[in-house]
């Protein structure tokens, strides 16, 4: 995280590794970006961690915008149906 409301995911984000993620959320930060572009690989365990991020920035009141999104991860948002939530 090179800003306090930068999350830079990257490497290889599955169900082995996604908790690794979890506690990187920004705590305070009004406005958080997401970008995913460092990501090589990924399954549906990222798209869970980009949704119970979501729902903490909900509920802290803050907004959260992920950008770069791997195009596995939006197949796997789409056939989800959650692809709005992600992106």
């Amino acid at each position: 995280m090179a800003d306090r409301g930068v999350i830079a995911l990257s490497g290889v984000v599955t169900v082995y590794t996604a908790h690794e993620w979890v506690d990187r959320y920004p705590a305070g930060a009004a406005s958080i970006t997401v970008d995913a572009s460092g990501v090589r690989a990924c399954d549906s365990a990222l798209i869970a961690l980009l949704l119970a991020w979501r729902r903490r920035a909900n509920r802290d009141g803050a907004t959260i915008t992920v950008r770069n999104l791997p195009e596995s991860a939006v197949a796997l948002a789409n056939i989800y149906g959650v692809a709005s939530l992600v992106s």
